[in-house]
């Protein structure tokens, strides 16, 4: 995400019923890390 704005990163061009490209990247870093624990969990660690 180099190089793009906090409004680039905030904006919500198709409308607030879509995503912005900084809610995209936490829900991924979120389930990403939902994921990880989870596995780790069925893992016995």
């Amino acid at each position: 995400m180099a190089g793009v704005t906090t409004e680039q990163l905030d904006a919500h061009p198709l409308g607030e019923a879509e995503w912005s490209i900084a809610e995209i990247a936490r829900h991924v870093a979120g389930s990403d890390a939902w994921l990880v624990e989870n596995l780790r969990a069925a893992a016995g660690r």
